[in-house]
């Protein structure tokens, strides 16, 4: 059905085009051997048609943009899909870089294996930023670290929203869904009676979201934010043509904003 309808759409755009009018049909032109005869196409009646055409707006221009560390990062590794290459691993987007793309060619012997995800492949300018958060951190992991929450857009967890519990300290499956587990033993209890032999069940707890959970919480928060205080001169350094980065950086102690609405929130 779907190629009828475009033999049809195709038929009407033929129909549609300027015909030179002074071209006879031959004499020896069979409607069923050679089908429908059409005139030849005036291209010059063509031309014009289309010179008369309002032009196409010009395209817009890419407008520079001022970003802070943490949004330049997110541009380039959850916008444009960049990866850390250290040669023999690729962190990131899953693409590595041209550079690395045509070792590994050579190494298969000229032999280029599809290996593309369905997309293309980053700016030169994200890319830059990928090799220069690898090259500023000696330690791997803390640049693949700052790479996996630039892509997930999002900063590391500061305890937002956590307070004090007092929780079971395993769970179990239950048939109404995750149930605390609850020990039982036998003891002697005394009573007015005399002792007595009763079963005690105990459920064991534990201090959920205490201040050292916190405090370790904050403390990786105050290192991610550092490892941006130091990657921010190398990102200004890049020649970015369309982007500029800036002095912003994350707040020091978000944290501090929502103590003090928790306190308002109590004394009210």
């Amino acid at each position: 059905m779907s190629n009828e309808r475009g033999c049809f759409a195709r038929d009407d755009a033929m129909n549609d085009l300027p015909r030179l009018k002074n071209v006879s049909r031959p004499e020896n032109w069979c409607d069923e051997k050679d089908g429908e005869w059409r005139a030849p196409v005036d291209w010059d009646a063509l031309r014009k048609s289309y010179s008369k055409l309002p032009p196409r707006g010009a395209p817009d221009e890419r407008k520079h943009r001022s970003l802070s560390v943490q949004a330049t990062l997110e541009w380039a590794f959850a916008d444009e899909g960049a990866s850390l290459d250290y040669g023999d691993l690729s962190i990131g987007g899953g693409l590595a870089d041209s550079c690395a793309r045509l070792m590994q060619q050579g190494n298969l012997g000229g032999v280029r294996i599809d290996t593309s995800p369905g997309r293309s492949l980053p700016a030169d300018g994200a890319q830059a930023v990928a090799c220069a958060v690898a090259a500023t951190f000696a330690d791997r992991g803390q640049a693949v670290e700052i790479a996996r929450f630039a892509k997930a857009r999002r900063c590391p967890d500061w305890g937002e929203g956590r307070r004090l519990e007092v929780v079971p300290k395993r769970w179990e499956p239950g048939r109404e869904g995750r149930q605390s587990i609850v020990l039982s033993s036998w003891q002697h209890l005394k009573t007015r009676g005399g002792v007595q032999r009763c079963r005690v069940s105990v459920c064991p707890v534990r201090i959920a979201n205490d201040a050292s959970t916190i405090g370790e919480l904050r403390r990786n928060y105050n290192s991610w934010r550092m490892a941006l205080l130091w990657l921010r001169p190398a990102l200004q350094a890049l020649d970015l043509k369309w982007i500029s980065v800036t002095d912003e950086l994350p707040p020091q102690r978000p944290w501090a904003g929502s103590a003090r609405k928790s306190l308002t929130k109590g004394s009210s």
